[in-house]
């Protein structure tokens, strides 16, 4: 993959396209990365509360969660 003289180091064809495909993969990471961390920061599931007060904490805006809330009446 190498070609090595006493004065010169390169690649070979073989070595220059194992590099390219290592830095596609190395960019394919990268967004796939970036892609995981976006959807990290979005909120979203169900959240379990026996305080209704609890609802505030969320924004508004946020739609992809779904509150259950279960209320205790003493008798």
């Amino acid at each position: 993959m190498l070609e090595r003289t006493t004065r010169s180091l390169q690649l070979t064809d073989a070595g220059s396209a194992y590099y390219q495909t290592c830095l596609r993969i190395l960019e394919d990471l990268a967004e796939t990365e970036a892609v995981m961390a976006a959807q990290r920061t979005i909120p979203s599931g169900r959240a379990r509360s026996p305080l209704a007060g609890c609802c505030f904490l969320f924004s508004p805006d946020v739609r992809d969660v779904y509150f259950i809330l279960t209320l205790f009446i003493q008798k």
